[in-house]
């Protein structure tokens, strides 16, 4: 080392405090009160002195820039080395750097907003995050992605007004907002959703189709860029209207939507007359989702699919009566990429058979299948069947598990033969969801310590299922996992190297995004 560095004083690094030794007191203590000879006290080490770092020497030019200092000489590479940052945590740190870091670090953390209702303290931070927006211009202008699912409904009175007029001056000055998610029940009014509607560059909307008394549906048809709709729940009053607004937006220089999403608990005015009459203004669909639409038929969704023949996401729901367990004569989609469906569990049986499973038209292009056993009990329990090798085989024999990168089998509970099975057949296989009968299965799957995954989910009963040191035992011989989880509990994998030895460690979501097992269970 240079001896320039030796020469200039330094800094002061004072030493952490050793620790008390307890343990030492204790045996001491226990060894008096049995009779035995004390062992000998040492003399007390010295107490710990600082230490002193040697700093860099002066420049000789005092208009120069240090080495260290000369890594924020290029500016426009501050941000792209910022941009690798997503954890909130380490945006607010980063934010307290410089100015030049808070600025880009403010823009980062106010990108993507959320409040959720299984979010530590949701109502003090939906009313934190408001405050904050209201009076902050520049940071609305940051936000792109707002993602509310929980609304404070217990505020009423003046109160509930002053909360109104604070989102309403937020919602104001997002002008930049492209995705809305705003799906509490009850949470909508009428002022809101003007303003939502006049948004000029939001074009993925989410809300909850509780419309009556509260907002005007028909305003969704004025919004000049809105290309994904996603109805949670919709009453009367929103299905009147949904024709109306279909129909308008396909009038647009841009065209009719690319994203269609009802879903539903159990709706019987969404039927396959409505799909009919819609089916011409639904050609540029991309994505179409139906769930709990309880009167549509097979016949209904072909009448959309002949029409939005560029599909490349279709998930749905097979009620008994609907015919939908039986594709095979759908027509020819040549670009699908997902596909997603729920279909009912056989009765009397608790082992299915290869004529259980769904029928589909064979494709080429699928990369994502999810399947979903239901049924109309109450428990999910009941909806439990095993998926032996030879029905799992029926599915084998429709689609090229080759391609697949994300498999999904819920409720369809799997043996270790069949989780080899999988495994062998999906070479690609990046995403995997499962249901087990208990922790063993994983743990003689052998095949899961060489499998490609990058996300590995396994429902169980929670008495059977993986522990959390399960589950970090498995992810220490899966060297490309980095989300790993059971049943609601869902973990980052972290790794890093304890001298020689690789540690891992699993650590709570705390990721923007939602976990992949949310994006594809469906109660």
């Amino acid at each position: 080392m240079d001896e320039a560095l030796h020469d200039l004083g330094g800094i002061r690094v004072d030493r952490p405090p050793r620790p008390l030794g307890l343990d030492r007191i204790f045996e001491r203590a226990q060894g008096w009160k049995a009779g035995a000879p004390s062992k000998p006290v040492r003399t007390p080490s010295p107490p710990p002195t600082a230490v002193t770092l040697a700093l860099p020497a002066p420049l000789a030019d005092p208009g120069a820039s240090s080495p260290l200092g000369a890594l924020f000489a290029y500016a426009d590479l501050l941000p792209l080395v910022l941009e690798h940052i997503s954890r909130p945590g380490e945006l607010a740190t980063a934010a307290r750097v410089c100015r030049d870091w808070a600025g880009i670090a403010r823009r980062a953390l106010y990108r993507d907003i959320w409040v959720r209702p299984w979010d530590p303290a949701p109502k003090e931070k939906f009313l934190r995050v408001f405050e904050t927006l209201a009076a902050n211009a520049e940071l609305c202008a940051a936000v792109r992605s707002l993602d509310v699912r929980f609304f404070p409904l217990d505020i009423t009175g003046d109160e509930r007004n002053a909360l109104e007029d604070m989102v309403l001056q937020a919602f104001r000055q997002m002008n930049n907002l492209e995705r809305l998610v705003w799906t509490r029940d009850r949470s909508m009014f009428a002022e809101l959703f003007d303003i939502v509607t006049r948004l000029p560059k939001l074009h993925h909307v989410e809300l909850s189709g509780h419309a009556t008394r509260l907002f005007e549906p028909a305003l969704l048809a004025t919004m000049d860029q809105l290309r994904d709709l996603r109805v949670y729940m919709p009453d009367v009053a929103f299905r009147i209207a949904l024709s109306d607004v279909i129909t308008l937006l396909c009038e647009r220089p841009i065209g009719g939507l690319e994203g269609l999403a009802l879903i539903c608990k159990s709706f019987n005015l969404i039927n396959d007359d409505m799909l009919r009459a819609l089916a011409p203004y639904l050609s540029s669909l991309k994505r179409l989702q139906l769930i709990g639409c309880t009167r549509i038929t097979r016949t209904g969704v072909y009448d959309v699919l002949r029409e939005a023949d560029g599909i490349e996401e279709l998930i749905l729901d097979a009620p008994p009566h609907s015919d939908l367990i039986d594709l095979s004569g759908a027509p020819e989609l040549s670009s699908l990429k997902t596909f997603s469906l729920s279909f009912p569990a056989p009765n009397g049986r608790e082992v299915l058979e290869p004529g259980d499973m769904p029928l589909l038209r064979r494709t080429d292009t699928l990369t994502a299948l999810e399947l979903t056993l239901s049924t109309n009990g109450a428990h999910t329990a009941q909806r439990n069947r095993l998926l032996p090798i030879p029905a799992f085989e029926a599915l084998t024999s429709q689609i090229d598990f080759h391609r697949l990168t994300r498999l999904a089998l819920l409720n369809l509970v799997i043996d270790s033969d069949t989780l080899s099975a999988i495994l062998d057949v999906s070479p690609a296989l990046e995403e995997l969801y499962i249901s087990i009968a208990s922790r063993r299965v994983l743990q003689h799957t052998a095949a899961l310590a060489s499998a490609p995954l990058r996300i590995l989910h396994a429902n169980a009963p929670e008495s059977a299922g993986p522990t959390r040191t399960d589950l970090a035992g498995l992810a220490l011989y899966m060297p490309k996992v980095q989300q790993i989880g059971s049943l609601n509990r869902v973990y980052e994998v972290h790794r890093r190297f304890d001298g020689d030895r690789l540690v891992v460690e699993l650590a709570r979501w705390s990721q923007i995004m939602t976990p992949g097992y949310f994006q594809v269970w469906r109660p």
